[in-house]
């Protein structure tokens, strides 16, 4: 007999690109349909249980998980979109957002030279959702229930979205910049060369807190110190350094575009630079019992630079000993990538990676008549900086 624990999904990422969700395959299962009996939800996270309505329904067994959880179910069973509370003024809920954007583009033309700039800048901030005890399982109630014992406060569970903690430090904004340059440059050499440069950069920056929950919850923990399992601490624009997250890119590709009687051809370079960080706390419970916690703390801290360099070249011919009906096209490009994963905390260690990676292609177009061209090809591909 089968008890199944959890039926989530996962996220496509650039190394599969078009690809949205992941699923198992439920193949196995369905082949011992008659043996299983039912499945566990663990939490209400996407990975644990984002494929239930997916997969689930063609066994017909029972789902088990808390009320929480089944209420999320539920919630997802209702229809796809963004919820709003409607029952509560918009400067009132607690998820509110403000964004400001600003675009802008120029494009110009100069004789032989062609520009196109654009720019643009997002502001984003608000207060972030605060953690609301509206469920829990009963070893965390009953662990919670010694607080006031051990010198802290109740532990409040409500599903009032009005609700304050009078124990419940306020949060503080969540802060969002990113902002960010494109550029494409080009100039006609002579009538038959063509000079093209295309860069960008980016920015993004990310400053919050950590909002576990209520501030002054207290229990006994495996040292034997009475510790507020749940702390608290500001963000780096507020004075000190809790959680933020930097990414910076920048990308250059410049090109020498060719067109001639029977050739055209284009020869380049290609450069990215990426800089990304990381930081943030997290102090919680590991509880043991409905008496005793493991208070686990844990500070993150890492870093990701990643270089990647490349140079390409393609040639199209149309013979004219062929009739000019046959096109031959060749490419080859050469890629070498480097990544440094630096990690400060909790582990001080490194990962230097790189490879390289020649990628080609051949292919032949043959125009049969005026509303017919029949064509092959073959090609293999590389994402720069996308290696893991």
């Amino acid at each position: 007999k089968w008890i199944v624990v959890d039926c989530g999904v996962s996220f496509g990422g650039p190394d599969l690109p078009g690809i949205e969700l992941i699923m198992a395959n439920p193949e196995f299962l369905e082949e011992n349909a008659d043996d299983v009996l039912a499945l566990i939800l663990t939490h209400s996270h996407e990975d644990h249980y984002g494929a239930v309505l997916d997969l689930w329904p063609v066994f017909d067994k029972p789902v088990y998980a808390t009320p929480f959880t089944a209420a999320m179910l539920a919630a997802k069973r209702a229809g796809d979109g963004i919820v709003e509370n409607v029952g509560i003024p918009d400067h009132l809920d607690p998820g509110a957002e403000e964004a400001d954007m600003y675009w802008g583009k120029i494009v110009g033309e100069w004789g032989d030279f062609k520009a196109t700039v654009s720019a643009d800048y997002t502001k984003m901030g608000g207060v972030p959702v605060p953690i609301q005890v509206v469920d829990s399982i009963q070893i965390v109630r009953d662990y919670f229930a010694n607080s006031v014992l051990n010198g802290g406060d109740t532990i409040p569970i409500t599903g009032d979205p009005l609700f304050r903690y009078e124990n419940y430090a306020d949060p503080l904004p969540q802060k969002i910049v990113q902002k960010g340059v494109q550029f494409t440059l080009e100039y006609r050499l002579s009538d038959n060369l063509t000079a093209k440069a295309i860069g960008a950069s980016r920015s993004y920056r990310r400053d919050d807190t950590n909002n576990y929950g209520p501030n002054n919850l207290r229990g006994l923990v495996s040292t034997g110190a009475n510790t507020p399992p749940v702390l608290r601490s500001f963000s780096g624009w507020y004075g000190f350094l809790e959680r933020f997250q930097t990414q910076s890119q920048k990308t250059m590709e410049v090109q020498i575009l060719g067109e001639y009687d029977q050739i055209n051809f284009v020869l380049g370079g290609f450069y990215f630079d990426e800089d990304a960080r990381d930081f943030g706390t997290t102090r919680l419970p590991f509880f043991i019992s409905s008496t005793l916690a493991s208070d686990v703390i844990q500070l993150r801290d890492y870093s990701v630079k990643s270089k990647s360099k490349a140079a390409f070249a393609q040639v199209d011919y149309r013979p004219d000993f062929l009739g000019g009906i046959v096109e031959l096209t060749g490419g080859i490009r050469y890629t070498k990538d480097t990544r440094d994963f630096q990690q400060v905390t909790p582990i001080v260690r490194s990962l230097p990676l790189s490879g390289d990676n020649w990628s080609y292609i051949l292919g032949a177009n043959i125009d049969v008549s005026d509303d017919i061209m029949v064509y092959g090809r073959y090609s293999t591909g590389y994402r720069a900086g996308g290696f893991n």
